[in-house]
């Protein structure tokens, strides 16, 4: 019989989410949990419930099979979880979740065929998830969230449509909105609740949503814009509990995985290699990558991530053959190598001038008539989307090819003037929960697919391949870093390492 201590924390958790126990179902529980240690109970109690909510029951009352039935599903998810160290996650299976305001959580979007062009519908739902993505993460920040005995003087976020109905001037105003030129010269702010004319003449400082000031006459004058807070993913996790939003097979993140975790931590000297333009019709790249597979094959990394574009030739109609044979070149090199080939992925992101696909953002896989041959030659290679995410054991890294950091310099409103540029530009990112917060029309955005975007929670490391120079910085316990060209910048690469989190900036200076 299970200890009345553990009956009684069950009951009481299931009771604080809503649910009553049958006394069987609360047996069952208990004696499945009794033989755990008190960290994880917890971890385990959370993941249980959150399975019982997910499984939309007619009523609060949760008999023995809704308990069964969590229970299977959660021991098997955390051994398929186990066993799949390595996984890469196009932009196209990325799970979609629809944050629910009365709940404050978020929850499975409804089942949907999502094709690359949709209706309208799908663009305004774009703007509005990203609102209240920031506007939850705000409201969650320590200047915003009201004490228990509102002992404290909190700021307050107010909607657009509470300025346009007050006659009356407004003083210490704050809103959250986006910021948008719907004219030339005039800038405005818009939420869900409507638009209002932005005034920038004592703007102290430069961002894109949330304005502090003072309204009268229909006109909202900004005294101070600056970026939303970022979150970390500690506190990110915190609300949203054992939910996986990061993609994959399972339904529980991966943090709460212990056997993944010894897992890394046994083999805390491997490396993910990243790369990008990797121009593979180009003959001192192929010496490079000779020189970099010598280099690893006494102690093969984990991955190779290989970021387009892998041609130098502009496109053309020859572009498609020409890469398939500079794959084959490739596979030929990689075959020489027999212990990278056995012990390490070779993962592909296509880049913007790759063969098959238009410059829109989610871009699919190259083609397989282009890279069938290659796979055959090369069991581990991973065709992928861009953007893509990467989980290695409990570590989450998200992989973009884009030339961003020069469209956001070009389309900022005020450059910044003081600081590291790769700070402000991680702070962007991170800030806004988005890896291209540009307008639709800098840089094109499958409007179904804009949720693979989403940097929430954040990930333990954000690659951009962009042609600026190689850069690594932070924000909100999240690492943002640049390879640089490959082809272009000194035969330049980064090499993270999961276990201890740490980002080398390397170069390849000799040939074998």
């Amino acid at each position: 019989m299970a200890d009345k201590i553990v009956r009684r924390k069950v009951s009481s958790a299931f009771k604080l989410h809503g649910f009553t126990l049958r006394s069987e179902s609360c047996t069952y529980l208990a004696e499945q949990l009794e033989p755990l240690d008190e960290s994880e109970f917890e971890v385990w109690l959370a993941k249980l419930i959150d399975h019982i909510q997910s499984q939309r029951l007619p009523s609060n009352v949760v008999e023995l099979n809704a308990v069964e039935l969590a229970v299977r599903d959660c021991a098997n998810e955390q051994q398929q979880a186990a066993e799949d160290v390595f996984c890469v996650i196009s932009a196209f299976d990325v799970p979609r979740f629809k944050f629910n305001p009365d709940l404050k959580k978020y929850e499975d979007a409804p089942k949907k065929e999502h094709s690359l062009f949709d209706s309208a519908d799908a663009k305004a739902q774009l703007f509005w998830d990203r609102y209240t993505l920031i506007k939850q993460i705000t409201e969650r920040h320590p200047l915003f969230k009201p004490s228990a005995d509102n002992s404290e003087e909190k700021f307050k976020i107010y909607p657009i449509e509470h300025l346009l109905s007050c006659p009356r001037r407004l003083n210490k105003i704050i809103a959250l909105g986006l910021f948008s030129q719907l004219k030339i010269g005039m800038y405005h702010l818009e939420d869900p609740t409507g638009i209002v004319q932005l005034d920038l003449t004592d703007a102290a400082e430069n961002c894109i949503v949330l304005a502090e000031g003072w309204y009268e006459d229909k006109i909202f004058h900004a005294k101070a814009i600056g970026f939303p807070p970022a979150e970390t993913a500690e506190v990110s996790r915190a609300y949203l509990g054992s939910l996986n939003m990061f993609g994959g097979d399972s339904r529980l993140a991966c943090k709460t995985n212990k056997s993944l975790l010894k897992t890394m931590r046994d083999n805390k000297d491997r490396l993910i290699v990243f790369l990008s333009d990797v121009w593979l019709d180009q003959d001192n790249v192929m010496r490079k990558l000779q020189t970099l597979f010598e280099g690893f094959v006494s102690y093969p990394p984990i991955a190779f991530i290989f970021m387009g574009n892998f041609l130098s030739s502009k496109p053309g109609s020859a572009q498609a053959e020409q890469l398939k044979f500079n794959l084959r070149s490739l596979a030929d090199l990689i075959a020489s190598h027999p212990n990278l080939r056995q012990f390490s992925k070779f993962v592909f992101v296509p880049g913007l001038q790759d063969p098959a696909c238009p410059n829109i953002l989610p871009r699919p896989p190259l083609p397989k008539s282009i890279t069938e041959d290659f796979e055959a030659r090369v069991p581990n290679a991973i065709f992928t989307s861009n953007p893509c995410r990467i989980r290695y054991c409990t570590q989450e890294i998200v992989v973009m090819r884009e030339d961003i950091m020069s469209k956001l310099c070009r389309n900022t409103i005020h450059y910044p003037t003081t600081g590291n540029i790769y700070e402000h530009f991680a702070k962007t990112l991170l800030s806004q929960a988005n890896l291209c917060p540009l307008p639709l029309s800098v840089r094109p955005v499958y409007w179904s697919f804009a949720h693979a975007m989403q940097l929430h929670p954040a990930p333990d490391l954000v690659v951009i391949g962009d042609t600026v120079n190689t850069f690594k910085s932070s924000h909100a316990d999240c690492q943002v870093a640049n390879p640089g060209s490959f082809a272009k910048n000194n035969f330049m690469f980064i090499a993270y390492c999961p276990s201890t989190k740490q980002v080398d900036e390397s170069e390849i200076t000799e040939d074998i």
